[in-house]
């Protein structure tokens, strides 16, 4: 596909087809015709993008398209669905495991934030909307809308701009059921606990809140600049299950042009910091965490992908540079091998970044030591059998001055 190369100006020639797939090996790139925003993935090999703003404008399309991913042994990238959305933009997609279903956020220019729940069947190459409902009137910011799904299916919760962050019931026309006010500014993203007793809230106004399903704030956190102490924007947060079965509550959060902060925080007996870490310097926009796999995935404004240890930040690799522009949006897939990971992250470049994680990544290092292990047990034993027939051999000559029959 010929698309504008410098990721502003329109392209001399429009794409055709619904999203027609480039070629890659192992961290290479994929281009879409539209300016890709968000997207999202069911984890098994179907990923959901959305088009972003300017699509029109520069000869792309806003359109939801719905894509299969292969991981083994090549990659690949199919498009096989699309629906068509006219002036709408998609600005939020994400999916939901207790559903089935993909979730999307959707604004068109000065009009109104609607949510839709979209159905995908891999097998049968379908996208269907099952539920549209709308959000809230437009806000300042188009990109100000994050939806969330309880663990039990049954509720769902969005933030809009100007702190406006609503509860809904699910069915096929979901019903909003309540309001929960203190954010002054946009919400940035949303959290349930795994047993969604909690919601947790992250918003331009510097804070993180908790609250419980009452509706009561439990827990107002900030996080300050390590070197200014000012308020730095919270962008993230994200419930971690412990080993003894307790869980804590991960946040993301940077000043307007680094560095970037994860805090995981304990909230069984007030809000205290477990531990802390800068981990760039840089200002990082989105992040998605793969709790079986213990990775945590981050997206830069510089357009860098990288993957780090979740429990202590350790940095297991990376791809500098994967876009020109920011990396807006980022989905974990499980290979045929479950310790196989691979990251696709999206940007508004018109590109979809490939990276295969896993036994490249946290695991090679530990396969290294064990090989070292195995060499050295090796050459161990090796000494003892020669020290062994060496200490024969002189008991031997031994023997044999004595006169002794062997």
């Amino acid at each position: 596909l010929k698309l504008r190369s410098d990721g502003m100006g329109k392209s001399k020639e429009k794409p055709t087809g619904p999203g027609t797939p480039g070629h890659s090996s192992v961290n290479g790139s994929y281009f879409l015709p539209c300016p890709l925003f968000a997207g999202a993935s069911d984890g098994a090999g179907v990923v959901v993008t959305g088009g972003g703003l300017g699509g029109i404008e520069y000869g792309g399309a806003n359109v939801l398209e719905a894509h299969a991913v292969g991981t083994d042994p090549e990659f690949s990238w199919n498009t096989f669905a699309q629906i068509d959305e006219g002036k709408s933009q998609a600005t939020y997609i994400s999916y939901s495991p207790e559903l089935g279903a993909f979730v999307a956020a959707e604004q068109e220019l000065s009009a109104a934030h609607t949510c839709k729940i979209l159905v995908v069947d891999g097998a049968a190459k379908t996208m269907k909307v099952t539920a549209s409902w709308k959000l809230c009137d437009a806000g300042k910011d188009p990109e100000s809308t994050v939806v969330r799904v309880s663990p039990s299916g049954e509720q769902i919760a969005s933030g809009g701009a100007k702190g406006l962050l609503q509860l809904w019931a699910y069915s096929a026309n979901p019903t909003k059921t309540g309001e929960l006010k203190g954010h002054d500014k946009d919400i940035t993203d949303l959290a349930y606990s795994p047993s969604g007793e909690l919601l947790a809230s992250a918003a331009k106004d510097f804070t993180v809140r908790v609250w419980d399903q009452k509706g009561n704030e439990l827990h107002k956190l900030q996080v300050n600049h390590p070197k200014t102490q000012q308020a730095m924007i919270m962008r993230t947060c994200l419930f971690m299950t412990n080993e003894d079965g307790s869980f804590s509550l991960m946040t993301g959060s940077h000043g307007p042009r680094g560095p970037s902060i994860m805090t995981v925080w304990s909230l069984s007996a007030g809000a205290k910091v477990e531990r802390q870490k800068i981990i760039d310097e840089g200002a990082f926009c989105s992040t998605i965490f793969d709790a079986a796999q213990n990775y945590l995935a981050v997206g830069f404004l510089e357009g860098d992908v990288k993957i780090y240890q979740a429990d202590n930040f350790k940095l297991l690799q990376q791809k500098q540079g994967a876009h020109s522009l920011s990396a807006a949006a980022l989905a974990f897939i499980t290979g045929p091998e479950e310790e196989t990971q691979t990251v696709c992250s999206v940007s508004g470049d018109y590109s979809v970044h490939i990276m295969k994680i896993g036994k490249s990544a946290g695991g090679s290092k530990l396969w290294m030591v064990a090989l070292v292990v195995i060499v050295l047990a090796v050459l161990i034993a090796n000494v003892a059998l020669k020290l062994e027939d060496h200490g024969r051999d002189i008991i031997i000559q031994q023997n044999i001055a004595k006169g002794t029959e062997l």
